[in-house]
């Protein structure tokens, strides 16, 4: 083995060894992101239920808000909740989870839940190898969302949360692994681009 790593091998330690470092940086600073943007912990329903009723003027359209979880307020509807003074007719909270086939089928890939007038809840399983593309989801979730037919995409809004990595002291990151966050978020694809999300629809927050 010592002969080897005269010979070569060194090289592909090195390459193992730096590919582990900058995942291991990507997903401890992505963990510290989001702790930093779960400003509160009051649940989706409860909060729904206090700020709704102070939003009597509906804007006609949906609005489909991507999340992490179902079980919290998301960033984005904290902030849009905060600085507009409307809400939308259909509201969606939209989530993904990602399982170990290569493709999720049937009945298991959606679950749609309606916990108030027009207000559903959506979890989205996904398997390793799909891409997902959100229009063609809403799509899929034509009927249960009671969506018009034909679906009217220019009535649809995608909002999104960003955070924006800042080196501070104190926080998650030190040092070496704090800057190359920083750099990798500014240089990451937008969430999106990823989800496939129609440009002149998107709203980022």
């Amino acid at each position: 083995n010592s002969l080897k790593m005269m010979e070569g091998a060194w090289v592909t330690l090195l390459l193992s060894t730096l590919c582990f470092y900058v995942t291991h940086t990507w997903r401890k600073g992505i963990k510290g992101l989001r702790s930093q943007k779960s400003v509160t912990k009051l649940s989706l329903p409860a909060f729904l239920d206090q700020h709704l009723n102070n939003h009597t003027h509906r804007l006609p359209g949906t609005a489909v808000f991507m999340t992490h979880t179902l079980d919290h307020v998301p960033t984005s509807m904290l902030v849009h909740i905060t600085h507009n003074t409307y809400v939308h007719e259909r509201l969606v909270f939209m989530c993904f989870s990602y399982g170990l086939r290569p493709k999720m089928m049937g009945p298991e890939k959606y679950r749609v839940e309606e916990i108030q007038p027009n207000v559903f809840l959506v979890e989205v399983h996904f398997g390793f190898r799909e891409t997902p593309h959100l229009q063609k989801i809403m799509h899929h979730l034509q009927e249960p969302l009671r969506l018009p037919d034909p679906l009217p995409h220019d009535e649809i809004s995608y909002i999104f949360s960003r955070g924006v990595a800042i080196a501070e002291k104190g926080g998650t990151l030190r040092g070496l692994q704090e800057r190359m966050f920083v750099v990798m978020s500014r240089l990451s694809l937008p969430a999106y681009e990823f989800f496939r999300a129609p440009h002149d629809r998107v709203i980022e927050l």
